[in-house]
């Protein structure tokens, strides 16, 4: 018995024609994630949190299960208003979850669009939704507010771990992800150094690089100290430099648990591991030892040479440039002279 194929355009059509308007949501959803796989894993599960709750929040409305053209102007505009007064996370909601449904919703239409399964004349049927605006208000920390974050850290159960931490986060200006992936082998303290892995830091897939960052002497001091006084768990180098209590690895949501401890305790509502990237008008217009003028005086008019001198810049001359860190603990020290790192080398040698 011979087995007949139809020719290709009638394949093609088909194809199309097996997922339309009439299609359950769900199934699309799963095809979009993993089509999407640029995204890093967190924007992944964020998207797939946003698009399960508007598909719940279709089905409690019309007492049906969602559809693909549930995915309509009208209907995300309603979701995005509910998301404004009703969430998860916050029950009173905010204008912050409303832009991420949003965000999810309109980039799953643009991928409705490219696959031909529900568009508006070929073009997303969500281009004319506007995104929200988010209510979150990100300042960076004054000195005095970051003094008072490095002591309520101290005080903590775990204080020299949490200070620690914070310090690190104040001079070195690291994300909280690439905090939680650091491993022992990434640090060189007698250099003064560590080393952010490509796969441990922000960046979609393929486009992330490893980067090295100079540690100012207070973060040489404090990591010093924890390491060899405070520290549990394994030793070998792809150890993560975190742990808790009992030795195990401190993962991302147990730092960020950390930090949302230390608001509480400080009352400085702006506090967040983000907060912690970036001084404030009072600290030295320097981060990790890259500074923002050519030498001599002059000016650049944008950023493109500042990147420039900052990253071709010798790890010799990036140490001796003045710490950020400088003036804001309890005890500010100076930038490490040369023999004093000819000293660590030969310590570290023997």
């Amino acid at each position: 018995m011979q087995h007949r194929s139809l020719p290709t355009e009638q394949r093609r059509s088909q194809w199309t024609d097996m997922r339309d308007g009439r299609s359950p949501l769900a199934g699309v959803v799963e095809s979009f994630l993993l089509d999407r796989a640029d995204l890093s894993d967190r924007t992944r599960t964020n998207y797939a949190i946003q698009l399960r709750d508007f598909a719940q929040w279709v089905e409690r409305r019309t007492r049906r299960p969602a559809k693909v053209a549930d995915v309509s102007p009208d209907t995300v505009n309603d979701f995005v208003r509910h998301r404004e007064h009703h969430g998860e996370r916050k029950p009173e909601g905010s204008r912050h979850q409303a832009r991420n449904a949003c965000v999810a919703l309109k980039s799953l239409a643009k991928f409705l669009a490219v696959r031909g399964i529900w568009h508006d004349t070929g073009a997303s049927a969500l281009r004319h939704v506007r995104i929200p605006q988010s209510d979150v208000v990100r300042r960076h920390l004054q000195d005095d507010e970051a003094r008072r974050v490095v002591a309520a850290a101290a005080g903590g159960p775990q204080g020299r771990r949490d200070r620690t931490l914070a310090v690190l986060l104040l001079g070195t200006g690291l994300r909280l992800k690439e905090v939680a992936n650091l491993k022992l082998a990434d640090l060189d303290l007698a250099e003064g150094v560590l080393l952010v892995r490509a796969e441990g830091t922000k960046g979609r897939p393929g486009r992330r690089r490893e980067r090295e960052v100079t540690l100012p002497p207070e973060v040489i001091r404090e990591l010093d100290r924890y390491l060899r006084d405070v520290r549990k768990g394994r030793l070998d180098p792809e150890a993560l430099v975190f742990t808790d209590r009992t030795g195990s690895p401190l993962t991302h949501s147990g730092i960020a648990q950390i930090f949302r401890r230390l608001k509480r305790w400080t009352g400085i509502d702006a506090l967040s591991v983000h907060a912690l990237r970036t001084p404030g008008p009072a600290l030295p217009p320097c981060r990790l030892g890259r500074p923002l003028r050519p030498p001599g005086g002059r000016r650049w008019s944008d950023l493109r040479m500042v990147r420039r001198y900052a990253t071709g810049r010798p790890r010799e001359e990036r140490r001796r440039a003045p710490s950020p860190l400088s003036g804001l603990l309890d005890r500010p020290t100076g930038r490490r002279s040369s023999p004093q790192v000819a000293a660590l080398r030969t310590l570290r040698s023997a």
